[in-house]
């Protein structure tokens, strides 16, 4: 049986764009946390305990708040689904797994 997309899920297809697309953004993506993870130390210094948004090798936005990061992404024209969002803890987490 073949079920068909609603107009929602069509116009999430639409927006998501083609494979290779996807695959661009992916791989971009992949970069940007590196980066992220590789300058996590000097972030902290200079950002600590705030949330930091990163484009490519950038920070574009950072806050104390979440919902205060997103906001100024938006208004300064900077899509979310291209940023790597991470928190700056200053505290070590241990995780028992």
């Amino acid at each position: 049986m073949t079920r068909h997309l609603t107009a929602r899920e069509k116009e999430a297809l639409r927006e998501a764009g083609t494979p290779a697309e996807i695959r661009d953004r992916t791989a971009l993506y992949g970069k940007t946390v590196t980066q992220l993870s590789s300058q996590m130390h000097e972030l902290i210094k200079k950002y600590p305990k705030e949330w930091v948004a990163m484009k490519d090798d950038t920070v574009v936005c950072q806050s104390k708040s979440l919902t205060k990061l997103t906001a100024d992404c938006r208004k300064k024209g900077v899509s979310l689904r291209d940023v790597a969002i991470r928190f700056l803890d200053t505290e070590e987490r241990i995780m028992v797994l």
